[in-house]
């Protein structure tokens, strides 16, 4: 079971440092309001929220439930089967029914890095709700 979550707490934080440093790096120009800036997003960044990412799910995997590597598997499942459903969307209605060219391939990444960040969100809040709630959990 500990080599599983490890495993999986790897892949988790290796696929935000991938997706991050590959196609979220760089200079970002960032919209509030009437007001417009531009940031740079360092590709160590991700590098270091992909670390931090393996080492948060595997430091609560070991600490808090060791049935937490089951609930990071789900989600990262369940992630790739919406990257898959942007997919199919995207190469095979989106073009034919709107009449949109769409390159589906090309937003397989930022599907990837939605699903990461999700997770990466998700996680630590289901952890704080099965706390609070502790009778969800037995559902």
């Amino acid at each position: 079971m500990e080599v599983f979550h490890i495993g999986l707490s790897v892949v988790a934080g290796f696929l935000l440092g991938w997706v991050g440093t590959a196609f979220y790096s760089g200079e970002v120009e960032l919209t509030l309001g009437t007001g417009s800036f531009m940031i740079c997003v360092p590709p160590e960044f991700w590098l270091l929220l992909g670390v931090t990412t393996t080492f948060s799910i595997a430091a609560l995997g070991f600490l808090a439930d060791p049935e937490f590597g089951w609930t990071v598997f789900s989600v990262i499942t369940g992630g790739f089967i919406m990257v898959l459903g942007y997919f199919i969307y995207q190469q095979f209605f989106i073009g034919p029914l709107f009449n949109i060219e769409a390159v589906a391939i090309a937003e397989i990444p930022v599907n990837i890095g939605q699903m990461i960040v999700g997770a990466t969100v998700a996680l630590p809040i289901v952890k704080i709700v099965w706390r609070a709630l502790p009778y969800l959990k037995e559902k």
